[in-house]
């Protein structure tokens, strides 16, 4: 199997700043590098060139070859090394590594944001830049979760430009999308296919409200740390994130797969017994549920490698556990507060009575 993360000499396709990422991957660059030296560094100082679809086919004078091309389709490839990395449709855009880091320039240089990761992924065929948007926010017990800006592209079929706003807990490096409020409604991702070209200030103008959709989502952890999660619930919990509603209702536990199963069986321990599961905001509340669902998929679900499971998190099935643990949550919130505001009816109603 080939390395999902190239590699140039002893050095890998990914640099960082600060602490060593969960992964381990990469260069460790000084924190005010310029994004000159990451494009060096992170080894995104090479171009995706194209060329057409050629091949040939019998037929010719003496059985020679016709040589043929396809019209409508065209091959990408690396400059630096001319390694082929996708076939794709001629009105395939593409959105060259240094535009991912040139991107956070002006952010950088404006608004304070400050790289965090860059890199690249399937020797090449994905790359990506990290950056830290400003403070953070902490919950009780010194539990500290800091916003990130994370932009990715693709020079496949596999994946939009993508740009997606997440948090990093600091004690256990978990990470979790949060959504932005803009001009066009609430998300975690904003997408820009490859049919498309992609416009930078655009993009920078979509994400809109960053700061006041942070605001909102650090009220919302807060609630969480403060939403009472006995290990009964928690498990109930993590049940419906793991298994489908079907599986539940008619298969009896021990009946149910056996790698699902072990899944729960981590996420409960993690729960019990993680990364900052002792930390007052994550014990035994809904926020330390969520953070066990995290911790698993960053650190502990079975992955062929740290680079597959690192992609997971990124934009694979990882990514989708988490998300479906984050709609949970909410729902849970949304329907303590609609309990909570029933009782407050009842309460009235019997002062009045």
């Amino acid at each position: 199997m080939s390395h999902l993360v190239y590699h140039i000499g002893d050095e890998q396709s990914m640099a960082f700043v600060g602490q060593t990422p969960w992964h381990g991957l990469g260069q460790e660059l000084d924190p005010n590098s310029p994004l000159e030296v990451w494009e060096k560094k992170a080894h995104l100082d090479w171009m995706v060139a194209e060329a057409p679809v050629s091949f040939n086919i019998p037929g010719g004078f003496r059985d020679a070859l016709i040589p043929e091309t396809m019209s409508n389709r065209k091959v990408l490839y690396r400059t630096d090394t001319s390694e082929p990395l996708s076939i794709v449709g001629k009105d395939y855009k593409v959105v060259q590594p240094i535009e991912i880091l040139e991107f956070y320039r002006d952010l950088i240089e404006i608004h304070n944001f400050k790289m965090e990761t860059a890199g690249s992924l399937d020797d090449g065929r994905r790359v990506w830049g990290l950056a830290k948007m400003g403070d953070g926010f902490t919950l009780p017990g010194n539990d500290v979760v800091q916003p990130y800006c994370l932009l990715m592209t693709s020079y496949d079929t596999s994946l939009a430009t993508t740009l997606m706003f997440t948090s990093i807990r600091v004690v256990c490096n978990n990470t979790l999308e949060f959504a932005v409020q803009g001009d066009y409604g609430a998300a975690s991702t904003i997408k820009v296919p490859h049919t498309d070209f992609f416009d930078a200030a655009r993009v920078k103008l979509e994400a809109g409200l960053i700061d006041a959709s942070w605001h909102k989502y650090s009220e919302l952890c807060a609630e969480m740390a403060r939403y009472t999660m006995p290990s009964v619930e928690a498990s109930n919990f993590f049940a419906k994130i793991i298994f489908d509603v079907d599986q539940l209702r008619h298969t009896p536990w021990d009946m149910l797969p056996s790698a699902q199963l072990k899944a729960h069986a981590a996420i409960t321990e993690s729960y019990l017994n993680g990364r900052g599961a002792e930390i007052k905001a994550a014990y035994s509340t809904l926020w330390g549920a969520l953070n066990a669902v995290t911790e698993y998929v960053d650190h502990h679900k079975p992955a062929r490698s740290t680079n597959n499971r690192f992609k997971a998190t990124l934009s694979g099935a990882g990514r989708s556990l988490k998300l479906k643990a984050w709609d949970l949550a909410n729902k849970l919130m949304g329907k303590k507060k609609s309990d909570d505001a029933e009782e407050t009816v009842e309460a009235l109603k019997d002062m009045n009575s």
